[in-house]
């Protein structure tokens, strides 16, 4: 499982001081200049957008070439005749040495329209889809429970990919185990034989229980907006013992992942990748090189990251070939 580590935010503590804010907006074109987007070809792109008071900027995330935008957003002055709540908004893109140029108006929360005007005698007419429009999703739950700290265990739509609708997906959330905000991201079924050569066997996403699953499943996906992992393998009827690294890099993040594929883990520490350290309580503990107990981290029959670092009490780990299909899944 993993979580984001909390932040806090300090911002506008005196009043001339204004925070810049970083967006995902989209924008659509068209090449008929009629007032509307027709039904022609509608060009779309997804931006990266920062505002600061009434300056945007920002870059396109959907081009091969890089290309800015830069503008600014009408200030709404409600004692001006004619200013009323629309706001006016204009900027240019840039590649390279091209220009073209866009005016328009609309709200923050309803989205802009307007007309753009290329370089060569072309143009046309755009919408602005502005964050205020989009469903908001919670990169992880992490940010699920700094939302509401009230929040419950239980399956919550994410997107670690990017924080919007697109590419979110259901996943189960532990809103109370060591301060909270873990995230599942992968499970194995007791009714299969535990591990896969390479990570990319396993289905996409995990289970959304933590109680006996019945899904296979390891999510594949970016992991940068994570920072502590928690891997579980040593259980009784009493509850369950684990593995914890905090503060990891996404590199460390993405190695213990590698874990879960036996031939992936020989092939990175081939390359040269080293294995993060683990201890075995959260923020504290005794620390394991390799979090390994004994050293028998060459050996290709066992996966997971997690080795026996709480002793030959009770402790199990996923091993390839290997499994029981009357015990719960891990």
């Amino acid at each position: 499982m993993l979580k984001m580590k909390k932040l806090i935010s300090l911002c506008a503590v005196m009043p001339l001081v204004v925070c810049a804010q970083q967006y995902d907006w989209k924008l659509q074109l068209d090449s008929d200049l009629n007032g509307e987007l027709t039904d022609a070809p509608i060009t779309t792109h997804k931006m990266a957008i920062e505002t600061y008071a009434h300056i945007i900027s920002g870059k396109f995330s959907t081009l091969a070439t890089p290309h800015t935008l830069n503008g600014q957003l009408e200030a709404i002055q409600l004692t001006q005749i004619g200013s009323g709540s629309t706001q006016r908004i204009q900027f240019i893109v840039a590649e390279a040495e091209k220009r073209t140029y866009f005016l328009g108006q609309g709200t923050l929360s309803n989205g802009f329209k307007g007309a753009w005007f290329g370089a060569n005698n072309d143009s046309g007419d755009f919408n602005l889809i502005t964050a205020a429009q989009q469903p908001s999703t919670p990169l992880h739950c992490a940010e699920v429970l700094n939302q509401d700290p009230s929040a419950q265990s239980g399956i919550y739509s994410i997107d670690p990919d990017g924080g919007s609708a697109e590419n979110a997906f259901n996943a189960y959330c532990d809103m109370t185990t060591d301060e909270g905000g873990w995230t599942l991201i992968g499970t194995f079924s007791k009714s299969q034989a535990g591990g896969y050569p390479h990570i990319n066997q396993y289905d996409s996403f995990p289970d959304t229980t933590l109680s006996d699953p019945s899904h296979t499943g390891l999510y594949q996906g970016t992991l940068s907006h994570f920072t502590d992992v928690r891997e579980q393998v040593a259980c009784t009827s009493g509850g369950c013992q684990s593995a914890y690294q905090v503060s990891a890099t996404t590199s460390e993040l993405e190695m213990i992942r590698y874990t879960w594929g036996y031939i992936d883990q020989q092939e990175k520490q081939q390359q040269g990748f080293a294995l993060p350290n683990c201890t075995d309580a959260y923020k504290s503990g005794a620390s394991y090189n390799n979090c390994l107990y004994a050293n028998d981290r060459n050996n290709t029959n066992v996966i997971g990251w997690q080795r026996d670092i709480h002793g030959a009490k009770h402790s199990c780990w996923l091993a390839h070939g290997v499994h029981k299909p009357n015990s719960l899944g891990s």
